[in-house]
């Protein structure tokens, strides 16, 4: 089995996505190669998505996106997602938040988290990074949460790329036996597809990246620390 991730012994995965489409776009065609070769992966959608869907009000804009969320993860083979529910576009670096990124870190306890990089543009993907970074070593702190027991070995982590290409990237992974099913997974997000192409977006940055990081193929999702 060819190795895919710069971690030995990487068993279950958890990655946490600011919206609904984010672990599709940042890392789907990863998610997909992981789970094909066995790995246990889950998902938790950080914010509840009332907005971003037109003619539809807050609580109609919820179900649709988590139903495309369902879908989407039926797709890449993902086993479980969590909607943790926080504002949308008020995210809060705060403790009843890290809080409940603890809480779900402990009761999942992965090898491995996948989260947006520190330097993405989009205001909910910094808070989402800030919060899963925090909540990893807390996750292992007896002190905090004292009544949740807490993780012994470490999590790893590893930084996905949507809106702002990371600037230097650690590890990248080719994807070209995945893509069909990644831009199927994108597909299943159709109500954030009305008004612009993201799919033509994200599968320039996968192709910039296969190019730029001298990879042996044409697609490749890239990744810091």
């Amino acid at each position: 089995m060819k190795k895919i991730l710069p971690f030995n012994n990487i068993n279950s995965v958890l990655v946490f996505a600011p919206h609904h489409d984010d672990e599709s776009f940042g890392c789907g065609g990863t998610i997909k190669k992981l789970t094909e070769q066995g790995c246990t992966v889950d998902l938790a959608v950080v914010t509840e998505g009332r907005y971003g869907v037109h003619v539809a009000n807050d609580q109609e804009s919820i179900q649709i996106r988590e139903r495309e969320t369902g879908l989407a993860a039926q797709i890449l083979g993902i086993r479980k997602v969590f909607f943790m529910k926080l504002i949308s576009q008020g995210l809060e670096f705060n403790q009843e938040n890290l809080i409940k990124f603890v809480q779900l870190l402990r009761g999942v306890y992965p090898d491995l988290i996948f989260l947006p990089h520190q330097k993405e543009m989009d205001r909910d993907h910094r808070i989402s990074s800030e919060l899963a970074r925090e909540a990893c070593w807390l996750s292992a702190d007896g002190t905090f949460l004292k009544n949740i027991e807490r993780v012994i070995k470490p999590i790893r982590m590893m930084s996905y790329e949507v809106w702002t290409p990371i600037e230097r990237p650690f590890h990248s992974v080719v994807i070209d036996k995945q893509l069909s099913v990644k831009i199927k997974a994108m597909k299943a997000y159709k109500s954030q597809l009305e008004n612009r192409n993201y799919i033509k977006m994200i599968l320039g940055l996968n192709q910039y990246r296969a190019r730029q990081q001298f990879m042996d193929g044409n697609y490749a999702e890239s990744f810091s620390y």
